[in-house]
C-alpha cells in the first residue's frame, strides 16, 4: 500500500459530525442538530479499492457555534442519469463550501429539538429539523430535510440510533439510517439521486471511528460498472482531527 492511501484509510470525517459532502448531519443528509465536538478540524477518509470514495474536509464553528462551515473536495457521488455513480472530486484539496446555521435547539426533558438552514453538495439550499430522546439505554435521532438547487428539488432525511450504558451515557456503538429523492423542476419524477443507506459505527478511542455502511441507489442508464446494481459497500476507517478553542460556552 502506498504512502498517501494509508493516510487516507487512516483518516475520516467524525462519526455524524458531518457529511461526506460536508455539512454537519448523517451520513449523506444535512441534519438539524447541532454536534458536541471542537470548534474546527480537519479529516479525510478513504475506502475500499472497489469502492472508491475518497474525501477530504475542514471544519469550523464560529458565532456562539451556531454558524458551521465546511470546505470538502467531494461535488457528487451521482452524476447523472447517464454517468450513475461516479463520484466527482476536486483532487486531494478540499475547495468545495458548505455551510450550516443552527436556527434553534430547545431541550425538553429528555427530548432536544434543533432547527438548520444552509446550502451544501449536493442538495443546494436546504432547511432541516431535527429530533432525539435520551433514554437509559438508547438515544434514538430523527432528521428530515428539504433541498433544491432550483432545477431540482431534493427531500431526505434519516434515522440514528446510539447505545447507552442504561444510566444515559452513550456508548460507542451507532446504528445510522438515511435516504433521499431528488427530482428535476422542468420534469417531475426524473430523479437524479435517490438512495437508501445503512451503517453501523464504532469509536475506537478518542479519534478513530470504524464504520460500515452500504447504499443502494435507483436505477440509473450508466453503464454496468457505474449503475452498481445491488448497492455499494463500505469499510471505513475514520481518524478526526478535533480542535477546541480556549473560549467557553454553552453549545446552542
Amino acid at each position: 500500500m502506498r504512502f498517501h492511501e494509508l493516510m487516507l484509510l487512516l483518516a475520516g470525517c467524525a462519526a455524524c459530525q458531518t457529511t461526506v459532502y460536508g455539512t454537519g448531519g448523517l451520513n449523506f443528509v444535512p441534519g438539524g442538530l447541532s454536534r458536541p465536538g471542537g470548534d474546527w478540524g480537519g479529516s479525510i477518509g478513504a475506502t475500499t479499492e472497489k469502492s472508491p470514495l475518497q474525501e477530504a474536509s475542514l471544519n469550523g464553528r464560529f458565532l456562539d457555534d451556531r454558524l458551521e462551515v465546511t470546505l470538502s473536495n467531494l461535488y457528487h457521488l451521482v452524476e447523472s442519469d447517464s454517468g450513475g455513480w461516479n463520484p466527482g472530486r476536486l483532487g486531494p484539496i478540499p475547495f468545495i463550501p458548505s455551510a450550516r446555521w443552527i436556527l434553534d435547539r430547545e431541550d425538553r426533558g429528555r427530548q432536544t429539538w434543533g432547527y438548520s438552514a444552509g446550502f451544501s453538495m449536493p442538495y443546494g439550499a436546504f432547511a432541516a429539523a431535527g429530533w432525539t430522546a435520551h433514554l437509559p439505554w438508547i438515544s434514538p435521532e430523527i432528521d428530515l430535510g428539504l433541498g433544491t438547487q432550483l432545477r431540482t428539488v431534493s427531500a431526505f432525511g434519516g434515522a440514528a440510533l446510539d447505545i447507552c450504558d442504561g444510566d444515559g451515557r452513550i456508548l460507542p456503538l451507532r446504528l445510522t439510517a438515511d435516504a433521499s429523492a431528488s427530482g428535476a423542476t422542468e420534469t417531475l419524477g426524473s430523479s437524479d439521486e435517490a438512495f437508501f443507506s445503512v451503517g453501523v459505527s464504532t469509536r475506537l478511542g478518542r479519534n478513530l471511528t470504524f464504520q460500515v455502511l452500504h447504499r443502494w441507489d435507483r436505477h440509473y442508464t450508466a453503464p454496468v460498472e457505474n449503475n452498481r446494481e445491488g448497492g455499494v459497500s463500505f469499510l471505513r476507517l475514520l481518524w478526526t482531527i478535533d480542535a477546541q478553542s480556549s473560549r467557553t460556552g454553552d453549545r446552542p
